[in-house]
């Protein structure tokens, strides 16, 4: 299945699959991690060396300057002990 993302803000995103059906997303992952971390009484050092990324990886995203690759996204949900789903805002349920 063919997926197209074109950014429309800082914040939102399109999405369109194949069958022309489209999704607008709010971003809101560099405030989910920084809010999951902060909830587990993490620091950026100790979340980094729990999902196996860079210190620097973990500000950057936080701050919005980047964002992570898929493999990195699934070390930090199972560092942070939630899904990809939430982290990235699709779902608004917290995986306990």
């Amino acid at each position: 299945m063919s997926i197209f993302y074109q950014k429309i803000s800082e914040n939102k995103v399109l999405i369109r699959n194949f069958s022309d059906n489209i999704y607008m997303i709010e971003l809101k992952f560099k405030e989910r991690l920084r809010e999951l971390r902060k909830n587990n009484g993490l620091t950026q050092k100790v979340l980094a060396l729990e999902a196996k990324v860079a210190e620097t990886s973990i500000t950057d995203w936080e701050r919005g300057r980047s964002e992570p690759c898929l493999l990195d996204l699934t070390k930090l949900a199972i560092a942070l002990n939630t899904t990809i789903d939430y982290l990235v805002g699709k779902d608004e349920i917290e995986k306990n």
